[in-house]
C-alpha cells in the first residue's frame, strides 16, 4: 500500500513539475515577444500592426471557420502596443481562454 502511495506522489510531483514548466515557458514566450514586437522601430511595427490587422479583418468576422488561425492572429495582434481598446474589444473573443 504504500510504495502505492510513494508512485501516486511522484507522478503527482512529475505532474506538477510539467505543469509549471509548461506554462512558464508559454509566459516566457508570450513575454519574449512583446518585447521583440516593443524593440521594432516604430514606423515598421506600425506597419506590421497595420497589415496583421487589416488580415485580421478581412478573415476573421465574427463566426469565421478560420478559428484557430484568426486566434493565433489575434494573440500576434495583442503583443502589439497599437493594439488600443477597440482592437482588444475586437480580437479578445479569439484569443484562447488560459486552461486550466
Amino acid at each position: 500500500m504504500r510504495s502505492g502511495l510513494r508512485a501516486l506522489l511522484v507522478v503527482a510531483i512529475a505532474a506538477a513539475l510539467f505543469l509549471l514548466w509548461y506554462f512558464g515557458s508559454a509566459t516566457w514566450r508570450l513575454q519574449n515577444q512583446r518585447r521583440e514586437i516593443a524593440g521594432l522601430p516604430p514606423d515598421v511595427r506600425a506597419r506590421m500592426f497595420a497589415s496583421h490587422k487589416q488580415e485580421f479583418d478581412a478573415l476573421c468576422p465574427s463566426g469565421s471557420r478560420l478559428q484557430e488561425y484568426c486566434s493565433n492572429l489575434a494573440v500576434v495582434l495583442d503583443a502589439f502596443p497599437e493594439c488600443d481598446a477597440a482592437c482588444h474589444r475586437q480580437i479578445d473573443p479569439w484569443i484562447p481562454a488560459p486552461s486550466r
